[in-house]
This record gives C-alpha cells, sequence and structure tokens, in this order.
C-alpha cells in the first residue's frame, strides 16, 4: 500500500478579495495575470493567456500610453480592489483606470496577438514580459534558487539541487541525523539576505533572514521537499510560491516515483486532466505525460461531455473565481465554470473512493478520427485519436 502524506498549501479563495497568501512568501502573480509557457520561457500573460508587455520608454509605474498608442496596446487592468504586492504595483491611468505595473513598468497586451503565448507584438521599444526567479540579495556561490512543483513556487537549493531549509541554529543529536547544515566559508560574512552564522562545534553554517539552512537527509533528488511538515521548527526556505485556487491541495505520494505529488480536492480526490494523444503503432498514454497548454486549451471542456460525466466530475469554480498564475478558468456548454491547471480543463473520478486513490490514471478511449470540438490527429499513419485520462501534477 502506497504511502500517502497530506498537505494542504494555499488554500485561499480565487476572489480578488481573499486572495491568501502564506505569511512572508509573496505570490509569484496577482490576481488576473498568469503565467503562458513557450518554447523559449515562461511569459506573463492576462486572464485570457494573452501576452503581457512592457514599454522601454515608461518608467515609475506611470503609463503613458493613451490615444492612439491605446489603440493597439491595451491595458492591463487590475480588478477595483487590487493592492500591491511584492513586485507588483498600481499605475492610475489618466481616466482613473488602475493597470498592474511590473517593477516599475505598466502592462500592456497586443492587438496583433491573438492566441495565448503568442509575441507577435514585440517591436523596437516593447518587450514581452518575462517570469523570471527571485534572485535574494547576496545569494552565495554555492546556493542556487530552484522549482518546487510541491511547494508550489521558488526555494533556495544547494549546488546538487536539494532544497534548503531554514530552522534553529544548534541542531544536535537526534535533529542532526536528520538536518546537515549548509556550511558556509570560513571568511564568509553577511551579504545581503545572507550571513554566516558560528555554530557550538565551530563550524560556520549559511543562514537566510536569520534562519539556518540545512538539507533534509530524506530529500534524494533535484526539487525533493520530503523534509515539509517533519518538524515544525523547520521550514522550506520559499522565495515565492504560486497561487491555488481554494479547496485545492496537494497530495505527496513518497513511495510513487511516477506521481510523488498530485494535485488534489479539499477532501483529498485526485485531480484528473483529459489529455489527447495519437494512435500510430500502439496505444501510449506515457505515463500521464502533461502536453502543452494550447493543447488543453483546444480540447477545453469538450473532453468530456454527456454520458462522461457521469463518472468524472468537473471542479467548480466559483462566479467570482479570477486566473493567477497556472490557473484559468474555463466556461461548460450550459454555463457553469470549471478550473483548469496549465490550460486543462480538472475533473475528480466516482472511481475514486478514498483520499489518495488515482485509479482513474491512463484510462482512456479510442475516438474517431477528427471529432469535432476535439484536436485534430496529426501524422501521416495516425488513423484514430485516444483520449486518456492522466492525474493532475503540480
Amino acid at each position: 500500500m502506497r504511502k500517502v502524506l497530506f498537505v494542504a498549501v494555499l488554500v485561499g479563495t480565487a476572489s480578488a478579495s481573499a486572495f491568501a497568501v502564506t505569511p512572508s512568501v509573496p505570490l509569484a502573480t496577482p490576481p488576473g495575470i498568469t503565467f503562458q509557457t513557450t518554447r523559449t520561457g515562461v511569459l506573463y500573460g492576462d486572464m485570457e493567456g494573452k501576452t503581457l508587455y512592457t514599454a522601454d520608454a515608461e518608467q515609475g509605474g506611470v503609463s503613458a500610453c493613451i490615444s492612439d498608442c491605446a489603440n493597439v496596446w491595451s491595458p492591463a487592468v487590475a480588478p477595483a480592489n487590487a493592492k500591491p504586492m511584492g513586485d507588483w504595483t498600481l499605475a492610475t491611468r489618466t481616466d482613473g483606470v488602475k493597470q498592474w505595473a511590473l517593477k516599475g513598468k505598466p502592462l500592456y497586451t497586443s492587438a496583433k496577438d491573438g492566441k495565448p503565448g503568442e509575441t507577435k507584438g514585440t517591436v523596437e521599444g516593447w518587450r514581452a514580459a518575462v517570469f523570471q526567479p527571485p534572485m535574494p540579495a547576496g545569494l552565495p556561490p554555492d546556493i542556487t534558487v530552484h522549482e518546487a512543483a510541491e511547494l508550489p513556487g521558488q526555494v533556495l537549493a544547494n549546488a546538487e539541487g536539494l532544497t534548503l531549509y531554514t530552522g534553529p541554529l544548534d541542531c544536535t543529536a537526534k535533529c542532526a541525523e536528520a538536518w546537515m547544515p549548509v556550511t558556509a566559508p570560513a571568511v564568509a560574512g553577511t551579504s545581503g539576505d545572507f550571513s554566516a552564522v558560528k555554530r557550538k562545534d565551530g563550524m560556520r553554517q549559511w543562514a537566510y533572514k536569520g534562519g539556518a539552512l540545512y538539507t533534509y537527509s530524506g530529500d534524494i533528488d533535484d526539487g525533493d521537499m520530503k523534509g515539509r511538515g517533519v518538524d515544525a521548527r523547520f521550514q522550506a526556505a520559499a522565495l515565492t510560491q504560486y497561487f491555488m485556487p481554494a479547496g485545492i491541495a496537494i497530495h505527496l505520494n513518497p513511495d510513487d516515483l511516477v506521481h510523488p505529488a498530485i494535485l488534489t480536492n479539499a477532501a483529498g480526490r485526485a485531480l484528473y486532466a483529459r489529455e489527447h494523444w495519437a494512435y500510430t503503432q500502439t496505444f501510449h498514454a506515457k505515463n500521464g505525460d502533461r502536453g502543452p497548454a494550447s493543447t488543453g486549451r483546444e480540447i477545453g471542456t469538450n473532453g468530456c461531455l454527456g454520458e462522461c460525466l457521469s463518472q468524472w466530475i468537473p471542479v467548480a469554480a466559483p462566479a467570482d473565481a479570477i486566473p493567477s498564475g497556472h490557473w484559468s478558468v474555463m466556461t461548460r456548454n450550459d454555463g457553469s465554470r470549471q478550473w483548469a491547471y496549465m490550460g486543462y480543463a480538472l475533473y475528480t473520478f466516482t472511481g475514486d473512493k478514498k483520499a489518495g486513490d488515482t485509479y482513474g490514471n491512463e484510462r482512456f478511449d479510442l475516438w474517431e478520427k477528427n471529432v469535432v470540438g476535439l484536436p485534430k490527429v496529426a501524422g501521416p499513419t495516425a488513423t484514430a485519436s485516444v483520449m486518456f485520462w492522466r492525474v493532475a501534477a503540480p
């Protein structure tokens, strides 16, 4: 039997009025600002996924794009009750509209872009807004910043990619069997958010914002965060976190090498996405690999209609839900709203009876070629289209 550890994270509501964050860890995106993953990196987008741009000439959070300029460049309008957070501020336009600004530069969409992720608006003087992981002041050469799906967000890591945790300075005896100090050079001092502190055993150890840094013995691979929840004194050294809607959590499956972490609802039931795969020589679900967001958007809510809904239940989004980060909202044929993650509409499976079950994973059906409303089958040897269900991983 698989060991399942339940970790609830970021369970603030999706509305702008209650856009909650874990204390002291800033959100990477405010309400209405999304991530759009492209071949060249991760761009910021608006609620519909259209790429956001900044103008080289604009500084200090003041928008000068009005009149004819505004016919091509539409401001990234912020919700009425939006508040500044981290690098995100609000620019007030001449008509009183509040517009999101990133590091003092107002954000816009381009009339040239039609689909999420397009960058046709990249012209002289205008740049696509690219997500860049936060770099804390004074980052030592032997400490890096890594993506942590289980947070989810960005954390400090050592040179081998192992997650760093903050904790008490003098961790000895049994504590030291699980938590290894991140040693600092003898000549190291204070640099930005980092300082070298002296332990009782004479070693010097890196500290981040006053918390001594450690690795956890149970972390083996790049990005592991098995130390979360083991000891209340130790917390992952998180730099930024990604938005997650209310009622969404993460299950950690330490013994599952394929899906060490999955998205769940508040009851711990696994969330699934319907994926598309082509049949050539054999059916293949690729162990539930996630396709590009563009495929998920093309499938939309048409991936589960009619009889399908007797087993697969859409993950409902409230009427005031606002997209942010990797989360967007899709509208079903009946007008109901449904959460989507990285472009894919999400569902629960009635065949899962308890928290941690993933019996819906890699169930597939053969569809006729080029079914209306579903992605077209590509390739000269393709004869049919396979739609399969995969568990949604953070």
